[in-house]
């Protein structure tokens, strides 16, 4: 569904969306409609890609949270859980592979390498599945783990999960894995605008979390992409719409509270 949902909300959704407008006029030479349905798909693709748009909506839904200080966690055993996001594996032509965080994976781990310097949590859980159209060989979990390492998190203080294939699914395994430990705190990194989403979904599962949001990957957008549709604005949409639908889809669930 999210695959669906980023599908729709994409370059190529638009193109389907314009062929099948194309198709329609040429069937419906003399009618209006198609021409409108044509017109009103590039205006709405035109204005979704726009960055400040969904950048202020994203904004909205980051809005009760701020950057991780040390004085947020109190004293007590801690945890510090990183979620997953996405990674590439290329290959050659012996099929020897190796396997990168995408974007937003990079920026949650670089939060992660900076919140575990600042209270050194006696465990950290890189969480994170093969999702999507990411190759089963590179999970989120180990791709995390590996850059962890390579930035200075001893790999012995890190454990890894990679059978989720959601926020929920992390929230369930998580609290499993949490339980032996006796931890008094559990520090959560993810993305700014999925922020809110976790938060939820692992307090229903009965885990109150401290929030250390990364930065976003489309932060800075360069000066044009305030003014013209473009790539990141459009990424930042589906960002958006991803949360807003998952929101939705975990409150009918019962996997929110």
């Amino acid at each position: 569904m999210a695959d669906f949902v980023r599908f729709i909300f994409s370059i190529g959704g638009m193109s389907c969306l314009l062929l099948a407008g194309s198709v329609w006029a040429a069937a419906r030479r003399r009618s209006p409609a198609p021409q409108r349905f044509i017109v009103a798909i590039v205006v709405v693709y035109a204005l979704l890609a726009l960055y400040p748009l969904p950048h202020a909506v994203a904004q909205l839904l980051a809005r009760d949270y701020h950057p991780f200080h040390a004085s947020d966690v109190g004293p007590g055993r801690t945890a510090m859980v990183l979620l997953g996001s996405g990674s590439f594996t290329a290959h050659d032509w012996d099929e020897r592979t190796v396997s990168e965080n995408d974007p937003t994976g990079a920026d949650r781990v670089i939060e992660a390498v900076r919140v575990y310097r600042l209270i050194r949590p006696e465990i950290v859980v890189s969480s994170g599945g093969s999702v999507g159209n990411m190759d089963q060989s590179g999970p989120g979990g180990i791709v995390m783990r590996d850059l962890l390492v390579q930035l200075g998190v001893p790999v012995e203080k890190i454990l890894v999960e990679t059978d989720s294939l959601n926020t929920h699914d992390e929230a369930v395994i998580v609290k499993r894995m949490l339980a032996p430990l006796h931890v008094d705190h559990i520090v959560l990194v993810t993305s700014d605008v999925h922020m809110w989403r976790s938060v939820g979904t692992f307090r229903a599962e009965g885990m109150e979390v401290i929030p250390a949001i990364a930065r976003s990957p489309h932060a800075g957008a360069s000066w044009e992409n305030h003014f013209l549709p473009s790539t990141a604005g459009i990424n930042e949409t589906q960002d958006v719409i991803h949360e807003i639908g998952g929101w939705a889809y975990y409150v009918l669930r019962g996997w929110y509270r």
